[in-house]
Formats: structure tokens, sequence, C-alpha cells
């Protein structure tokens, strides 16, 4: 017998709506709810391509920004950077129902600063404490 779980459904009819809306472009949930908050909220215009090599969008200055996400990051949660070729990242932490709690602007230089090269990775930790970030105001 096949264990059949009807919230499935629900979930699965869910993710096409906001796919068909626009709001996310992948199945990678978190992610693509944090670069819809940037483009709303920021006015990052997207790139095309879902997998764009080195950035996820431009800003209005023209300059090249990666937005990293996590939702309600604890722990020994991390954010890993496969290169550094963006002017900046944005940082977006989510709650437990996936609205935006807060935005960090960090720049390349203080990611390369404190990143840990072997593993490319930096600390959701590290981010908050040892790079001289930016809290961006969130539009209301």
């Amino acid at each position: 017998m096949i264990l059949k779980i009807p919230e499935l459904k629900t979930i699965a009819d869910c993710f096409k709506s906001l796919k068909v809306k626009g709001v996310i472009r992948s199945n990678n949930l978190v992610g693509d709810l944090g670069e819809y908050y940037c483009e709303q909220n920021f006015g990052i215009k997207l790139s095309k391509s879902k997998v764009q090599k080195g950035y996820d969008g431009v800003d209005a200055k023209g300059k090249t920004v990666q937005v990293k996400t996590r939702k309600t990051p604890i722990g020994s949660a991390s954010v890993y950077f496969k290169n550094l070729e963006f002017d900046y990242c944005l940082f977006v932490e989510l709650s437990e129902n996936y609205e935006l709690v807060e935005v960090l602007k960090i720049s390349k230089g203080e990611i390369k600063k404190n990143l840990n090269n072997e593993r490319k990775r930096l600390s959701v930790s590290q981010i908050r404490n040892k790079t001289q970030n930016t809290k961006v105001k969130i539009l209301s």
C-alpha cells in the first residue's frame, strides 16, 4: 500500500502558483524568495538565467549583486560562495513563515577578508560579527 499525504497536493499547488506569479523561478523556495524580496524592495534587476554565473542581478547603479538567503539561521549555518564575480552581496534572513526579517549588504572585499578559502564558506555568525556590513532598510 502506498502512503498518501494529502497536504503534498496543497504544497505542490502553492509552488505552481508562486511560479506562475513570478515570485519563485525554481524549486529553491528560500533562495528564490530572497531574490524576489531584493527585486521588489531594492530594485535589483534579476538575471534572466536562474543559474547566472557569479551574480544574481544588477542594482540601479549597474553594480552586480549576489543574493544569499537563509531561513532563521541557527547553529552552524553557513553561506557558500562559488566565486566572487560580483560587486557586493545581499544577505537575506527570512522568518519561519518566510517573511523578510533583515537584509545585510556586504562588500566583496569584506567577504574575501573573512572567507574560509578552503571551503569558500562564511558562517552566518561571521557575517554578523566579523564583516563590516550595512543593515539595509527594508521598505514597507
